[in-house]
């Protein structure tokens, strides 16, 4: 370790040298020894070798800001390869690495499962400066001068997950300046070329490297394009057949993931309290048949099944989002695979819509937002209108419908065993096929049948044992004087409650196709 100020008297099991600028560890722990994090400073990377059989190592978040000049094609190389060990990091069991411009070329770097690409700083602005100030604030809050100090008092810390920034431009003014004020933090950007505000700069040349604030040269360690696209070529493995068969039946299963809001009763809220626009999202989370997220790169079931609690209730505790989203384990803790999952959800989704943890709760910023809102806020708008006006609404509402509420893959079960627990699939559907009923009539008071013929035909495939629905789509038929297609969707209804072993049509049903049999 290089001791700044130096320090010739070392603390018990370290070597110093004489001037005290260099400390030593006398006898390293293997590996296998070490209970916990891997490493207090995970954006420790290796930039060069003074000599044979040795790296120069530098940690990206003590300065946080550095640039990268000299030679550009060098420093470009020395860009690409920081990139690549952070991606491929041991250090690091959770981290996240940001890639701006065009430094991975063509190499598909989708097989390295930490990396994100993006073309400009704009589409990530929002994201590091939250991710900045949140884990710069939970060092402030806990006294930890930075983050290495912080991992070692709490390595589980939510806020102290690394984000790295590699680019081959500046980053804006605007966020440059969030970036210095947040110092220290757990954000590290690297940029190709000089930039003014850089807290460190390295110089690269064909064959020089100076590290300029410790006055240190070395060969630079790089990495061109061609080799990049070479090591992920090497990284693709085919899948085991159990693997394959395990994706196979999650993409079938869930080719859709979402989230939710709790329900309202069928009638509303209060109209008074009603906005006069829908609810604003960058995020939706989709609930109203297969649980999806949609607003950024796609989610596994796990983060999915998260997302979605977190969107629905706002704010929830530590234990109460493990007990959801690993239902049934017994008390077990997963706070660290929890954490692990927050990550690919602010990953995928930005850390200004999932900020860190403060005081042992997680939050859901308000770009986020789900389907069932939007549905409440249609119904809500339909109260005092007039029925042209009202059942458009209705419509609407009803059109964010795409199957089943609230489904999720077999697969993922523990996952969603919130779903069922909280009885939010048997709620919505009431709550849909009240809308539905509504909708009906209104169509049949202005006398367009059909119309209420169509929204229903699509809700009675999305929750085909519904009575309530099979009902409205009766009678909408009879207003059309089709008893031909009445009596087909009874035989529909009738054939999907036998099939699930649910036995009869509701005496509703059966008196109306009695009546119908007797016209």
């Amino acid at each position: 370790m290089l001791i700044e100020p130096p320090d010739p008297d070392p603390p018990p099991g370290w070597d110093s040298t004489d001037d005290g600028a260099i400390w030593t560890l006398l006898d390293p722990p293997e590996p296998e020894a070490i209970e916990g994090p891997r490493c207090a400073a995970p954006l420790l990377v290796t930039i060069g070798q003074p000599e044979d059989d040795a790296q120069l190592y530098l940690d990206l978040e003590t300065d946080g800001l550095i640039s990268l000049t000299g030679d550009e094609s060098v420093a470009t190389d020395v860009a690409r390869s920081i990139l690549t060990e952070l991606a491929l990091s041991p250090l690091a069991e959770t981290l996240r690495v940001i890639v701006v411009g065009d430094l991975v070329g063509d190499a598909d770097v989708s097989v390295l499962e930490h990396l994100t690409v993006v073309n400009t700083w704009e589409d990530i602005t929002d994201d590091v400066a939250a991710w900045a100030g949140q884990s710069h604030q939970a060092l402030s809050d806990n006294g930890w001068p930075n983050s290495f100090i912080g991992r070692a008092h709490d390595p589980d810390h939510d806020a102290l997950v690394p984000l790295a920034v590699v680019a081959d431009q500046p980053p804006p003014s605007g966020l440059h300046d969030t970036l210095r004020t947040s110092l220290p933090s757990t954000v590290a950007v690297v940029v190709v070329g000089a930039f003014d505000g850089a807290c460190a700069t390295v110089r690269c040349e064909p064959d020089t490297l100076t590290f300029e604030p410790a006055d240190i040269a070395c060969p630079p360690q790089e990495l061109n394009g061609d080799e990049l696209a070479d090591m992920c070529r090497l990284l693709v493995t085919p899948a085991s057949p159990e693997e394959q068969t395990l994706i196979d039946l999650l993409v079938a299963e869930h080719s859709g993931s979402s989230n939710g809001s709790e329900p309202a009763t069928p009638g509303g809220s209060n109209p008074a309290a009603h906005p006069a626009e829908p609810p604003d999202y960058e995020v939706l989370v989709r609930l109203l048949g297969d649980i999806c997220v949609e607003g950024g790169k796609p989610l596994k079931p796990k983060a999915t099944a998260v997302a979605a609690y977190l969107a629905m209730h706002r704010s929830v505790t530590t234990e109460r989002l493990e007990e959801a989203c690993w239902f049934g384990s017994d008390g077990t803790s997963h706070r660290k695979r929890l954490r692990d999952v927050m990550t690919e959800c602010r990953d995928a989704l930005g850390s200004h819509h999932f900020p860190a943890n403060r005081s042992g709760t997680y939050d859901v910023g308000p770009g986020v937002r789900t389907d069932l809102e939007l549905f409440d806020w249609h119904v809500q708008a339909a109260a005092d209108l007039e029925p042209a006006g009202a059942v458009a609404h209705y419509r609407a509402a009803l059109d964010l419908v795409t199957g089943k509420p609230f489904s999720y893959p077999n697969a993922a079960r523990a996952s969603f065993g919130w779903v069922d627990f909280e009885h939010h699939s048997t709620t919505w559907e009431y709550r849909i096929a009240t809308i539905a009923q509504a909708c009906a009539e209104l169509y049949l008071e202005l006398d367009q049948p059909t119309e209420a013929i169509g929204v229903l035909r699509r809700l009675a495939q999305a929750v085909p044992l519904n009575s309530t629905v099979v009902e409205a789509l009766m009678r909408a038929h009879l207003a059309n004087d089709d008893r031909a297609g009445a009596e087909a969707v009874y035989r529909e209804h009738a054939a999907a409650l036998q099939q699930a072993q649910l036995g009869d049509p509701d005496d509703t049903i059966e008196q109306l196709r009695f009546d119908l049999q007797r016209r």
